[in-house]
């Protein structure tokens, strides 16, 4: 707990727990529970105490997200599966799934106002507007060396479509899957 304290701020351990433990994954809290991964199963933990209440739901080192108006969880699997569930603590409860991504993927998903936005191991290029986008091309980072391969692995993608980075009104670039991994 994160307390005023003179000018400063008082920091107090009220519980703690090995009943969630995330291997690189993101947790939710809503409503007074803790939603995420111990290790690659999903859970429920109460947060006033620490208890887990399920552990259920196997997708793999996936990544959460929290629709909190919807009270809803949205999993992108470790295997490109985004799985809608309910955010309830009495039980793991999946409204949907559909296959979004083929591969292995530890990344993020972000999700912007309609948009569902996921990646795996590869270099993407998409054009397009607030109402529709094209993938033009993906291609794939190999060798272990991500970070050293990103840029030039952009710059041969834009040149091929005769394209420079003038050209270019966004761009993205997600840390993962760990730290340890650097910039992808």
């Amino acid at each position: 707990e994160v307390k005023p304290d003179g000018d400063g701020v008082k920091i107090e351990t009220i519980w703690t727990t090995s009943e969630m433990k995330p291997d690189y994954n993101d947790y939710v809290a809503y409503q007074g529970h803790v939603y995420g991964f111990d290790h690659n199963i999903f859970c429920c933990v109460d947060l006033t105490n620490g208890k887990r209440l399920w552990k259920k739901g196997r997708y793999g080192n996936g990544q959460v997200l929290l629709l909190s108006d919807a009270g809803q969880l949205l999993v992108l699997s470790e295997e490109g599966e985004a799985v809608l569930l309910r955010a309830t603590s009495e039980k793991l409860d999946e409204l949907a799934r559909y296959r979004v991504l083929t591969g292995k993927t530890w990344n993020h998903p972000v999700l912007i106002g309609s948009r569902f936005y996921v990646r795996n191991g590869e270099v993407a290029l998409a054009r397009g507007d607030n109402d529709r986008f094209d993938l033009l091309e993906t291609a794939p980072l190999t060798g272990g060396a991500f970070s050293a391969e990103l840029v030039p692995q952009i710059a041969a993608a834009l040149a091929r479509r005769h394209l420079h980075k003038q050209d270019l009104d966004g761009f993205a670039a997600v840390p993962g899957p760990g730290s340890f991994t650097g910039l992808r």
